[in-house]
């Protein structure tokens, strides 16, 4: 026991300082795999917030292509839907233009030149720039006079009728237009919201 004694006298720092390594090691290599393991779970969780992202971004992409082919293919029919309609429209109006150059010639239509005064007015506003100020060829509101010495104006009946015949065919050309993007603009949004979550 003596000799354990004097052992333990002479070896107590060195078993002490061999502890204090030992336990110092210990934590270290227990400090070491808790972050390493730290470290791995965000880099985990990282990766899968990535990869959850990148399907949310390939899903996005899927339905940005979904919505661009319904969208073109919604414009083709569109287009052709207003095409048929023009193709109507000239149909029904190629016949009411025959009828109108078989009106007879030399029958007369006699206006005031106040009548003519509106309908020169309404030729420049439907042809003006709708941002534009209104023209007119009157001087003023109420400048023409409706006076016995203004003599009538004389239209021929044949002319007067292809020029009501036209300008329904330009008026029906415009309302097909109009049903037409209107036709176009919720096809397009039903194309878009056909899909949608």
């Amino acid at each position: 026991m003596i000799f354990l004694l004097g052992f333990l006298r002479i070896a107590w720092p060195y078993l002490l300082g061999a502890i204090l390594v030992g336990a110092v090691y210990w934590k270290a290599q227990t400090w070491c795999n808790t972050a390493c393991k730290e470290q791995a779970t965000r880099a985990d969780k990282a990766e899968a917030r990535a990869e959850a992202a990148d399907k949310v971004i390939a899903a996005a992409r899927a339905e940005e292509s979904r919505i661009r082919l319904a969208w073109a293919a919604e414009s083709i029919d569109a287009q052709k839907a207003a095409i048929a309609a023009k193709g109507k429209t000239d149909a029904t109006f190629a016949s009411l233009t025959d009828r109108a150059r078989s009106v007879p010639a030399g029958s007369v239509i006699r206006f005031s030149s106040a009548a003519v005064g509106v309908f020169n007015d309404a030729t420049i506003a439907a042809n003006a720039d709708a941002t534009a100020a209104p023209a007119s060829d009157q001087a003023a509101a109420g400048a023409v006079s409706d006076a016995p010495s203004a003599p009538p104006v004389v239209f021929d009946e044949r002319e007067f009728t292809a020029y009501v015949v036209t300008s329904a065919m330009a008026y029906a050309d415009a309302v097909n237009q109009w049903r037409a993007c209107v036709n176009w603009y919720d096809a397009l949004r039903a194309a878009q919201t056909k899909g949608s979550p």
